[in-house]
Order: structure tokens, then C-alpha cells, then sequence
């Protein structure tokens, strides 16, 4: 059903009359990626940023200034820009119909009686509106867009001429021209709002940004960079997203934990980081670092990705945002996270059970600078928005060891090996002359199943196993011997079987061409042998690839 245009329209007016002081406010890193999204939608007019506008050129040289606090405007005109949109889409129909001088002269009050409308194009746009719209309702909607003061404003009474652009512009345009008369916008620059419409109405990214600005009236003075004289309308906790979740994804290397944390997340939403075993609390909060001011050397916070992370879950609430900690024991967590591990206690609303006083005074002020002072009261917490993910891998030789306390406050989740999905891709592996084999070609699944059996008869935990994508589908086509001796063999000879279990995969000597036998007593052996295409692999390990091969080929 067609929306109801006059009862938008109403709702916007309300909207605005009630609202006339609010502002939104940008910090610099919004206005910036503002600024990108217009370059990109409009490149025809080069624009760059100047104090709270954003200044373009035409090919013409000439100048205009958009001030951000437009979007104030728009985003209380939202449904009703919405609802012209759709109407929009009519119109666009309507040109290959009506003649350009009748869209000219649309929208026109009554116009069915008026004289400026042929009996013809009358008559095309009666039937145009009979055979599209099946429903009562949506005939008469229609018919009052097209009269136009179901949106627009009688300008001179003696004639009902209306305000505003005619049908035989674009969309952007007359849309545009109804908002800017909505708003009571007096500016000389006001033609340039349809670039801001159409921003709107065509990057979602826009909408996000704008939807999740925080509201504030206006004010004369600001007491400092943080504390500013004004009514900020924050969002309540309990109208936050509840998506919250700490969690930590472990399995033997290769499983895809990093693939399966981020699949089907929003990548605008994502922080990501790695810790690795020099990964401090001041890398993952942020600290006071030096930065050059001009010839002299000045101080300012640098935010992690932790503080990060608090900020934009804080400043979009109603959307889910995650913090993904790759490799999480690599690092002292419990060292890195600080004062912060009280914080991943979640009560039933998904926010911290428990806040902390933020001790560092930098830190509080650049979390206020950045959320319009939504922790003034100096306490800190982790909302409901906000979900911590991360991967670890407790086989690596670089791990540190997590105490039950940091432990008790995730939820782990396993991931097992799952050759159904193991990474497409064959290898050729040289054996023994066995019933005249000298290489198989082996599926990658098959293989690590074949290897992993081997490893676990020897009691090879199973974190320490192939997983199913330790060797991806690139490798597998591209290099599959290069990657077979370069990661999979390092990874058996120098992580799994380092204590002496080499024989529990490889043989313990190779006969080479010229009739010598040399012992693999090193990686360089191994390597050095298979380069050869001399088989590597014992007996035992041998004897189940050829079974499967031979199995394969009798289905």
C-alpha cells in the first residue's frame, strides 16, 4: 500500500517543531567517513572538509558549503523522505508516458480541471494510475501526490501555485525540495540537500552513521574538550542490542576458528586484533604516546582496540558489534586485560555486572571526547552490544597458560575436525614400489585422516592433529609439494613429534639412488629425501594410503 503522504508530513513538521534545538554531533572520524561516501557518490564535485561543513566545487569553480547538521533534518524527515522515495519510483515510470511539458506542470492542484494539462496526457495519467493500482486507497494516494498538497506547500494562494520542484526532475530533486521547505532551511546552499538525500537514501553505511549520532541541544559555551554545556539524549542500558557473548574458539590448527568467528558477522562492526607474547594492558586499552607538534613533541592518547571497541558499541547501540581476539594465549591475558577482566562478569541484561572506576584519567576523557561523555561519571562498563571473540590454539609451543578465574568468565566452544569439509585438493605422495606404486595421488582429506589415525595410536592429543584446512585450497592448487614439505613436515617434525616420535610418521632411513641409505636424523634429511621423490613415510603410514587409494579405486 502506497504510504500516506499528508499523515508524514504532519509527523515530520511535529517532529521538527518539537526538536528545532537539536543538533547531532560528529567527532572527526564520522565527518570523515561522511566525507568519503560523498566523494565516491558524487565525484563530480570534489569536496574536503572545512570546520562542521563539508565544502564542495563544481566544474564551474563555484563553492558551496553543506553543513553537517543537515542530517538533523533529514533524520527526522526520514519516513516521509521514504515515502516520496516510493512514490519516486511511480514517477520514473511516468516519463516514458507523459510528455516532459507535463511533467512540468506536475504536481498540480486539481488537476484534472486544469487547463495547463491536455485532455490527452489526462488521460494517459488516469489510466497509467487505474491499471497500477489495484486498491482504492492507492488510486486516491496517488492522485493526491500528483494534486501535490498532500506534501508540498500552497505558495500563492490566488492560484494554488505549490512550493517546490516539478515531477519532471529527478526524484533526489523534488524530494529534496519538499524537505528543505519542511525544515524551513534559508540558505544559499540549500539546492545541494538532494546530495544529501541521495546519500542517504542510497548507502546504508549513511543511515547507520546517522541513526546512531547521539542528539544534543545546542549550546553557546563548552566548558572544556569533554565536558560540554549540553543535553545529550544517551541511550538507556536497557535499550541496547543484547547480543552479548564472551567467547573463546579452540581446536587443533587448521579447523578454521578465525573463519568460523567472523562468518556471517558485519565487517563495519568488526575490531580485530592479534596478541602475541609482548602484547601489554596499554596495547589493548591505550596509553599516552608522543606525537610531533610542528617542532615540539606534545602527548595525546592513542585508544586499543578495546577502547575502540567501547566506543563504537556505545555509540551504535542497536547494533551488534564484536571485538575479535586472535590467538588469545599467545599474550598474559589476564595481564593484558587488567582492571578490565572485572568487566566480563555479564548480568541478565547482557551489560557488566560489574563496572570499574577507570583510574586512568587520559583514558576517561578519550572515551567522553568520543561518546559525548557518556562514562562523566567516571565508571566503566562493557554493554550489551558488545560481543568478545576470540580463537586460541593450546598445542602451540608459545602459549600462555590461563588462570581459572579469566577462564570461568568465556564460554569455550570446541571445534572439531571435519574432513566433510576439508579443503578441496590432491597430493602426490612417493611410496614405496608396492604393487608398482611409486606415487599415489591422494585426496588432502584423506591424507590428514590417514596421518591423524597414525598420530593418535600414539597418544597424540588432538589438538596437536591436522585439522581439516591446515593446508587451504590455494596451496593445494598452486604448490601442493611445496606445502606439504615446507608447512605440513615442519609442523610434524618440530612441533608434534619433537621428542623423539619421528618414527611415528617417517621412516627412520631412505635408500637413495646411488644404493646408499641415509638415516633422516634431521628436517634437511626429510626435506632433502622427498625432493628426491623418495618416500618418507614409514611402513604403517604407507600401507593405509595405498589401502585407501586401493579402496578408492574399486568403487
Amino acid at each position: 500500500m502506497l504510504p500516506d503522504l499528508h499523515k508524514l508530513k504532519e509527523e515530520s513538521q511535529k517532529r521538527i517543531e518539537d526538536n528545532l534545538s537539536l543538533e547531532l554531533r560528529f567527532d572527526d572520524g564520522t565527518k570523515q567517513k561522511i566525507l568519503e561516501l560523498y566523494n565516491a557518490k558524487f565525484s563530480d564535485y570534489p569536496a574536503s572538509l572545512q570546520d562542521g561543513l563539508i565544502k564542495i566545487n563544481n566544474k564551474h569553480g563555484q563553492t558551496a558549503y553543506l553543513p553537517f547538521n543537515w542530517f538533523i533534518r533529514i533524520k527526522q524527515c526520514k519516513p516521509l523522505i521514504e515515502g516520496l522515495s516510493v512514490y519516486g519510483s511511480y514517477v520514473d515510470q511516468l516519463r516514458s508516458i507523459l510528455a516532459d511539458k507535463t511533467l512540468r506542470a506536475l504536481p498540480k492542484v486539481e488537476w484534472l480541471s486544469s487547463a495547463e494539462i491536455p485532455p490527452d496526457e489526462k488521460h494517459a495519467l488516469q489510466d497509467f494510475i487505474d491499471r497500477t493500482f489495484s486498491e482504492k486507497t492507492d488510486r486516491e494516494r496517488f492522485n493526491l501526490f500528483i494534486d501535490g498538497r498532500s506534501w508540498l506547500e500552497i505558495k500563492k494562494p490566488a492560484d494554488n501555485s505549490l512550493s517546490g520542484k516539478k515531477l519532471n526532475r529527478s526524484s533526489s530533486d523534488f524530494i529534496a525540495s519538499c524537505i528543505t521547505n519542511q525544515c524551513k532551511l534559508i540558505n544559499d546552499t540549500a539546492g545541494k540537500l538532494e546530495h544529501f538525500i541521495k546519500l542517504y537514501l542510497a548507502v546504508p553505511d549513511l543511515r547507520d552513521i546517522i541513526d546512531d549520532v547521539p542528539e544534543m541541544t545546542a549550546s553557546d559555551e563548552v566548558e572544556s574538550k569533554v565536558s560540554m554545556k549540553v543535553t545529550i539524549n544517551h541511550t538507556k542500558k536497557k535499550d541496547f542490542l543484547n547480543t552479548s557473548l564472551n567467547k573463546i574458539v579452540y581446536g587443533a590448527p587448521g579447523t578454521g576458528k578465525s573463519y568460523s568467528i567472523k562468518n556471517g558477522l558485519d565487517e563495519n562492526n568488526l575490531i580485530r586484533t592479534v596478541f602475541h607474547p609482548d602484547t601489554q594492558y596499554s596495547d589493548f586499552v591505550g596509553s599516552l604516546k608522543p606525537i610531533m607538534l610542528d617542532e615540539f613533541v606534545g602527548y595525546e592518547f592513542r585508544p586499543g582496540p578495546f577502547t575502540e571497541a567501547i566506543i563504537k558499541a556505545i555509540n551504535k547501540p542497536s547494533h551488534s558489534i564484536s571485538l575479535i581476539i586472535e590467538e588469545i594465549n599467545r599474550a598474559s591475558a589476564a595481564a593484558v586485560f587488567g582492571e578490565i577482566f572485572q568487566l566480563l562478569d555479564r548480568g541478565n541484561d547482557g551489560h557488566s555486572e560489574y563496572s570499574i572506576d577507570v583510574s586512568d584519567p587520559d583514558l576517561l576523557a578519550y572515551l567522553n571526547s568520543k561518546t559525548y561523555g557518556y562514562f562523566k561519571d567516571g565508571k566503566l562498563f562493557i554493554p550489551s552490544n558488545l560481543a568478545l571473540l576470540a580463537t586460541m590454539n593450546s598445542s602451540d609451543q608459545a602459549v600462555m597458560p590461563m588462570d581459572t578465574a579469566f577462564k570461568r568468565r568465556w564460554e569455550f566452544s570446541y571445534l572439531k575436525i571435519d574432513y566433510a569439509n576439508a579443503s578441496e585438493g590432491e597430493l602426490n605422495i612417493p611410496v614405496s614400489s608396492i604393487d608398482n606404486h611409486s606415487t599415489l595421488t591422494i585426496k588432502w582429506s584423506t591424507f590428514a585422516q590417514v596421518i591423524n589415525e597414525q598420530l593418535s595410536l600414539e597418544n597424540v592429543p588432538e589438538d596437536r592433529l591436522l585439522g581439516h584446512r591446515f593446508l587451504n585450497e590455494n596451496e593445494l592448487e598452486k604448490d601442493p609439494e611445496g606445502s606439504l614439505k615446507g608447512k605440513l613436515f615442519m609442523y610434524l617434525w618440530d612441533d608434534v613429534l619433537r621428542h623423539g616420535q619421528h618414527s611415528t610418521v617417517f621412516k627412520e632411513d631412505v635408500e637413495l639412488n646411488d644404493g646408499e641409505t641415509t638415516r633422516l636424523n634431521t628436517f634437511g634429511h626429510l626435506v632433502n629425501a622427498f625432493e628426491k621423490g623418495k618416500a618418507v613415510f614409514n611402513d604403517t603410514v604407507e600401507q593405509r594410503l595405498l589401502d585407501v587409494h586401493n579402496q578408492s579405486q574399486a568403487k
